[in-house]
């Protein structure tokens, strides 16, 4: 199975290097990763294998949404079978994809999804994420993409230009009423370094300086708790048809 990863990002640092190390260290054999530059200096991808690298000759300023809908195209073109995700300042377990891949092959469903481990930005795991079950709602790092959605997953770009900051809740809403059903590993193989400061404070964590409030996430409440209710009904629908988990 050919699976691709698509990684935005917006400077070359360390956690990029990281993120694209464990990209590298997958034991699944055929994965392809694509950084699409986001209006910056390009990664040399002859120091890799099977990395790409899209430039975007300017920053798009949407969460890293538009550039997300030029690697998925891409990766579409290229024949891929399935696409993930994986922000630049994230990491993966070694059998993220492996275990991804082989639950697709077993369940036969077009979505998958895994659990993360919210990270310090320090690189210390905390906690399992509690929000993102994988289920009710995916974080877009967790998600496992086949081609029958392709069309849906590559539509990042394809909303109102104010609602990019809750982009991954409307994603996976058109994800979940497009599939025909979806499973999940239940396996924490995404490190998500979080840098919002309620998940410190959730874990019993001090809250590292610079972390973000999430203010220009709680303005959407009304929109979110819309999103939530329609996955809620949808995920039961699926309940009700037990071979589609």
């Amino acid at each position: 199975m050919k699976v691709a990863v698509i990684t935005p990002y917006q400077e070359i640092n360390t956690e990029l290097q990281q993120c694209i190390d464990s990209v590298q260290q997958q034991d699944h054999g055929d994965v392809l990763h694509i950084l699409v530059a986001d209006g910056c200096e390009w990664v040399n991808s002859s120091s890799y294998d099977n990395v790409m690298v899209i430039p975007l000759p300017k920053n798009i300023a949407d969460y890293g949404d538009t550039p997300r809908s030029v690697g998925t195209i891409f990766a579409a073109s290229l024949n891929v079978d399935a696409v993930c995700y994986l922000d630049s300042d994230n990491w993966y377990e070694a059998d993220h994809i492996s275990s991804l891949v082989e639950l697709a092959q077993t369940s036969q469903q077009p979505l998958l999804t895994s659990l993360r481990n919210l990270c310090h930005i320090n690189g210390k795991k905390m906690s399992v994420c509690p929000v993102s079950d994988g289920m009710k709602f995916s974080d877009t790092n967790c998600l496992f993409v086949t081609r029958s959605l392709f069309r849906q997953v590559a539509s990042w770009w394809d909303m109102p230009e104010n609602m990019h900051a809750i982009g991954d809740r409307i994603i996976w809403d058109r994800l979940l009423h497009s599939a025909k059903g979806l499973a999940c590993t239940n396996r924490a193989t995404i490190n998500y370094r979080t840098r919002f400061a309620f998940h410190y404070l959730q874990c019993g964590e001090d809250v590292p300086e610079g972390c973000k409030s999430g203010q220009d996430i709680a303005q959407y409440q009304d929109q979110m708790s819309e999103l939530k209710n329609r996955a809620k009904k949808r995920f039961q629908s699926f309940q009700r048809q037990p071979q589609t988990l």
